[in-house]
C-alpha cells in the first residue's frame, strides 16, 4: 500500500487495484455504473495526481496513459483492452514525463466537458492540460491546490518540485535525450504557475534562462594586447 503525502491512501480495498511488475505500475479503477464513468474518472485523476507529484518530488518523473476499457487483474495476470490501449499510449505517445489520455478516455473527457455551461470552470479543464502535440495529459500539480480555500496552496510541495527539476536539469546537462524531458517538465511547472497569478509568481518558477543551452566559439577573438 502506498500513501500520498498530501492526500488519501492509494490501494484502498475494493475501491481500486494496483499491480506492479518490473518498472511498470497498472492502476485499475472499476466503473460501478456501466454508463458514463464521469465520477470514477474524476476520482482516478485525483488519485493519480497525488501519486505522480509524490513520485516527482522523490526524484522519479513518471509517464503513463489512461484508458477506459475492460480490464482483468489478479495476482498472476493483467489482461484486457483497457490495459493494451494504455500500454500502447504510454509506449508510443507519452514520450515526456506525463500521463496522457488515450482515445477512449479523451473521448470521455470531451463528452464530460459538454455537461458544463461554462467549461472553463469544469473539473476536466482543471485536471487536464492539452500539450502542443494535442495530447491531453494529467495536470498533477493541481493537487497542490486541493486545500486552497481552507489553507491555501501547498507551497512546500511546489517548491520541492521546482528544486527537483533544477537538480535534474543540471545532472543531465550532458545527456540531451534525457535533459529534454526535464526541460518539458520545467515548462509544464511554469505554465501551471502562470495560471494562478494570485498564488504564484516568478519566484515559484524554474528560471529557464539558467539552463538554456547556448553555442560558443571554439576560440574567442584575441585581444589587441595578446
Amino acid at each position: 500500500m502506498l500513501k500520498g503525502a498530501y492526500g488519501p491512501k492509494i490501494g484502498v480495498e475494493d475501491r481500486y487495484v494496483i499491480k506492479a511488475f518490473t518498472d511498470n505500475i497498472v492502476f485499475g479503477y472499476p466503473i460501478r455504473d456501466r454508463g458514463d464513468p464521469e465520477v470514477e474518472l474524476g476520482s482516478a485523476l485525483s488519485i493519480l495526481s497525488l501519486f505522480q507529484l509524490n513520485m516527482a518530488n522523490a526524484g522519479f518523473f513518471i509517464r503513463g496513459a489512461i484508458s477506459i476499457g475492460d480490464l482483468y487483474i489478479d495476482d498472476v495476470v493483467v489482461v484486457g483492452k483497457g490495459f493494451t490501449e494504455a500500454y500502447s499510449g504510454e509506449s508510443q505517445f507519452a514520450r515526456d514525463p506525463r500521463i496522457i489520455m488515450t482515445p477512449s478516455s479523451a473521448a470521455a473527457v470531451k463528452r464530460h466537458l459538454e455537461y458544463y455551461a461554462i467549461q472553463y470552470y469544469s473539473p476536466p479543464n482543471r485536471d487536464l492540460y492539452q500539450d502542443s502535440d494535442e495530447q491531453l495529459f494529467l495536470n498533477y500539480l493541481e493537487c497542490v491546490l486541493i486545500a486552497e480555500e481552507d489553507q491555501g496552496p501547498f507551497y512546500e510541495a511546489l517548491e520541492k518540485h521546482r528544486r527537483m527539476i533544477e537538480q535534474k536539469l543540471s545532472e543531465f546537462k550532458m545527456t540531451p535525450t534525457i535533459w529534454s524531458k526535464y526541460f518539458w517538465v520545467a515548462n509544464y511547472h511554469n505554465f501551471f504557475c502562470s495560471q494562478y497569478p494570485k498564488h504564484f509568481d516568478e519566484s515559484h518558477m524554474v528560471d529557464l534562462a539558467k539552463f538554456q543551452l547556448r553555442p560558443s566559439r571554439l576560440s574567442e577573438f584575441p585581444n589587441s594586447h595578446d
